[in-house]
C-alpha cells in the first residue's frame, strides 16, 4: 500500500515465504552480507575490516580460515526452501556411527565419524533439526508455520495479520486520505532485488520498502485502498 503523495510504501500484505525471507537476514553471518555486497555496506569501519582481510597475506592465517571468514555462509540448519540473495548454506557431511574396524587395541571402541570406512556396521545418522521441537521427520522449509499472512510496515515491523489489522495500523499511520493510496503487486525474484531489500534493512530505520520496492513495481496494477477492505485481494510481497 502506497502513499502517492509521499511516494512512499506504508505497508505491505505478505505470505509466509516473503516472511521468511525477511527473518533469514537475522541468520546471515555478516562475512557473508559483506560478500554480497562486494565489501561495500557503508557500515561504519567493517568495510575496512573485510577489505583487510581480504587483503593480507593467506599464510597468515590457520588453515583456510581467511577464505571462511569472507564467506562464511549460511548454516545448513537456518536454510530457507528458497532463497534470493543466493547466500548459499554451508555444506553438511554426512555422519555415521558405529564400531571401530578393528585395530590394535581399539576392538568395541564406537565412534562418530565422516568416514564410513572407518566403522563396521555403520548407520547413518540424521541431523536433528532445530526448527522442530520434536525432531520431526521432514526439514523445516523456513521459519514461519503455514498458511500464514503477515503486515509488514515500511521499517520491515512484522505482525500477524488479521481481518483489522490492516486498518488499524492505518488508523496508527494518522492522517491518512484514502484518495491518495495505490495498492500494487510485488514480487522479489532476482537477486539484486533481494540484495537491495537487504542493504536498506542495515541502512535505514525507517523506510526499507521504500528505498528497495517503490523504484521498480513488478506490476503497476493500483486499486483504490477501500475496494481492498471491500473484498479485493491486498498487496502480497512473495519472495520465490
Amino acid at each position: 500500500m502506497v502513499s502517492k503523495s509521499k511516494n512512499k510504501v506504508l505497508f505491505a500484505e505478505a505470505d509466509g515465504d516473503f516472511v521468511d525471507f525477511l527473518v533469514s537476514f537475522l541468520t546471515t553471518p555478516l562475512g557473508s552480507i559483506l560478500n554480497l555486497m562486494n565489501g561495500k555496506s557503508s557500515l561504519g569501519s567493517i568495510d575496512n575490516l573485510y577489505a583487510s582481510v581480504k587483503k593480507l597475506n593467506a599464510s597468515w592465517f590457520i588453515g583456510s580460515s581467511n577464505k571462511s571468514l569472507l564467506n562464511p555462509r549460511v548454516a545448513p540448519q537456518f536454510g530457507c526452501g528458497s532463497n534470493p540473495l543466493n547466500a548459499s548454506q554451508e555444506y553438511t557431511p554426512t555422519y555415521w556411527y558405529g564400531t571401530v574396524v578393528v585395530k590394535d587395541n581399539n576392538e568395541g571402541r564406537t565412534m562418530i565419524s565422516k568416514k564410513k570406512e572407518m566403522l563396521e556396521y555403520p548407520a547413518k545418522l540424521k541431523l536433528f533439526e532445530p526448527r522442530c521441537y520434536d525432531g520431526a521427520r521432514e526439514a523445516a522449509v523456513g521459519f514461519m508455520k503455514r498458511p500464514c499472512l503477515f503486515v509488514v510496515s515500511d521499517d520491515l515491523k512484522v505482525r500477524q495479520l488479521t481481518t483489522t489489522s490492516s486498518i488499524q495500523y492505518m488508523q496508527e499511520l494518522g492522517n491518512v486520505k484514502f484518495d491518495d493510496l495505490k495498492e500494487h503487486m510485488v514480487e522479489i525474484r532476482k537477486s539484486h532485488e533481494a540484495l537491495n531489500l537487504l542493504r536498506a534493512s542495515l541502512t535505514s530505520k525507517e523506510v526499507g520498502l521504500t528505498r528497495s520496492l517503490l523504484k521498480k513495481w513488478k506490476c503497476q496494477r493500483c486499486i483504490p485502498f477501500w475496494d481492498s477492505i471491500l473484498g479485493c485481494v491486498g498487496m502480497e510481497e512473495n519472495e520465490t
